[in-house]
């Protein structure tokens, strides 16, 4: 759908602006799609009565209960009112911007889905504290320092934050941070941790933004940091990149260790070339410009170049790396799978989806909204309602996986390849895979394609996405609001609060620290034993 490419595109570019210099693009491209849908409740005697707060609050309560596909899956419908209700007192006296957005998104935190949220909050600064964190376990550790500080203190434990326990932090950060299950949300707190407005808005940093941060460094000596933000930081980056796994910077690259007859393939994102022909005319150049400074260039090319070279170095072996990759451009997911020896196709298993028909989803895809309602079953019914399909449309028995990218008709069509990889193939995952990545690993996992090695990834199995871009009409925030859910194609597998790997090989601090990676270790390990 042309939706869920473009917006998915856009969330993950939002959450990348910060670093990449591309807000101001992404703020064009939110003021071209995001929509205020009319709404009923604009027209009630309470909602008359209403501050502008509170009128932007129901408003948009309202239209998230018409628009989402499950907001009670968390939260009994009750409990939701309840929520709604509670939230609406407390903005009775709000008359400070940041303050809503705090209790507005605190409201989102209750509905268990990471995808909808506020895009670009006043709460987020471009002020960074001079350090970052990164969980090894259940402990927290600083992986970097900005270069005005001590070399010495990168490895050390996070023992207390602004004077509090780290759960207590823990616990107020994530009333701050939509997620779907515990893994994204510690992964998103960490991150969260060097946001000096964010902290201070919080009460963990002191109103002057600063924060005490309480360590023990790797040479077991405890002491009390006082931290200052900063608009740019040159960070000390003294731990050694391993020499296989390190980072490229690029959204997808690969390496062939001819020794092993292996290829690494590091997929760090869900985006390349294809997705710039689904935006505004207006922003097509300007993205087709920043994909092809991240050298994003066309993933089916990439891809034919990359098993092209795997054939020629008589590669055995196959490592896909998405332990960092937060989603993006899902077909790609099944343009990658194409090219290896899957059996029988018709016999693999595809998420199914569920999405809600709704005033705001007809206003943003009216044609697409129109084709379902011409459905038969949904002739009768008025919105909103929840339509159940799959991912690739209303597949019958005749069709199968592959069928949405081997259709010529649609914009993410490829050849089949001729020859299609027979070796192994290994899946590395972690905390990090997310969204599109997510879907790769249930795509590999519930259809036994390969082995899977790493830890739980910080995607809920059954999740919501393709999202739909909301504008309230009083303080002009803008949104993001899924509209379809997301089942994982093994249904007994349903409850599961991740994809947990095949084989769990952790990262420990010690790992990290020391430039090692066990997870390639692993591998490696097991190329020699098919050797001896």
């Amino acid at each position: 759908m042309k939706a869920f490419k473009t917006v998915m595109f856009i969330f993950v570019v939002l959450s990348l602006s910060s670093t990449w210099g591309c807000g101001p693009l992404v703020g064009i491209y939110m003021n071209l799609t995001s929509e205020t849908v009319p709404h009923p409740i604009e027209h009630t005697e309470a909602y008359r009565q209403y501050n502008s707060f509170q009128k932007d609050f129901a408003y948009f309560a309202a239209v998230l209960a018409d628009a989402h596909p499950d907001v009670t899956h968390q939260l009994q419908k009750e409990a939701f009112e309840t929520e709604r209700d509670t939230a609406l007192s407390e903005l009775e006296d709000v008359t400070d911007q940041m303050q809503f957005e705090l209790i507005l998104t605190s409201f989102i935190t209750r509905i268990g889905d990471s995808h909808t949220q506020i895009l670009r909050p006043s709460y987020k600064s471009k002020k960074r504290f001079l350090v970052k964190f990164r969980w090894f376990g259940d402990a927290l550790y600083l992986t970097d320092v900005g270069e005005s500080l001590n070399p010495e203190w990168i490895g050390a434990e996070v023992l207390s934050i602004g004077k509090r326990p780290l759960e207590e932090v823990l616990g107020i950060l994530s009333d701050s941070i939509p997620s779907e299950n515990a893994i994204w949300r510690r992964r998103r707190a960490a991150a969260s941790l060097s946001d000096s407005l964010f902290l201070k808005a919080l009460g963990i940093a002191s109103p002057s933004e600063t924060l005490d941060l309480r360590i023990r460094t790797r040479a077991g000596v405890e002491l009390v940091l006082t931290l200052s933000p900063r608009k740019r930081i040159k960070w000390l980056n003294q731990v050694p990149a391993h020499p296989v796994m390190g980072p490229t910077g690029k959204f997808f690259s690969y390496k062939i260790i001819p020794e092993y007859k292996l290829c690494y393939f590091q997929f760090n994102y869900f985006l390349d070339a294809q997705i710039a022909s689904h935006m505004n005319m207006f922003l097509r150049l300007p993205f087709r410009l920043f994909l092809a400074y991240k050298g994003a260039v066309d993933f089916r090319g990439f891809l034919d170049e990359m098993f092209d070279a795997m054939r020629n170095e008589n590669v055995r072996t196959f490592i896909i790396d998405v332990r960092n990759n937060s989603g993006g451009y899902g077909p790609m997911a099944k343009q990658l799978l194409y090219h290896l020896d899957t059996g029988k196709r018709k016999d693999l298993k595809d998420f199914t989806n569920a999405v809600k028909i709704s005033e705001l989803y007809r206003l943003h895809e009216p044609d697409e909204v129109e084709e379902i309602l011409q459905m038969e079953e949904n002739k009768e019914k008025s919105l909103p309602f929840l339509h159940h399909q799959t991912v690739v449309g209303a597949r019958t028995d005749g069709e199968d996986f592959f069928d949405s990218i081997a259709d010529k008709e649609n914009v993410s069509f490829m050849e089949e390849p001729k020859e299609k990889f027979a070796g192994k193939v290994y899946l590395l995952i972690g905390p990090g895979t997310y969204s599109s990545a997510g879907m790769l690993t249930g795509f590999m996992i519930d259809n036994g394609l390969g082995t899977v090695v790493g830890e739980p990834t910080g995607q809920k199995p059954d999740a919501f996405g393709d999202m739909l871009f909301l504008k309230l009409p009083n303080t002009s925030i803008h949104l993001s609001l899924s509209y379809k859910a997301f089942y994982r194609p093994d249904r007994t597998k349903r409850d599961e609060p991740s994809f947990f790997p095949d084989v769990a090989v952790p990262t420990t601090i010690d790992d990290f620290f020391e430039g090692r990676d066990p997870v390639y270790d692993w591998v490696i390990q097991e190329i020699d034993k098919d050797e001896i």
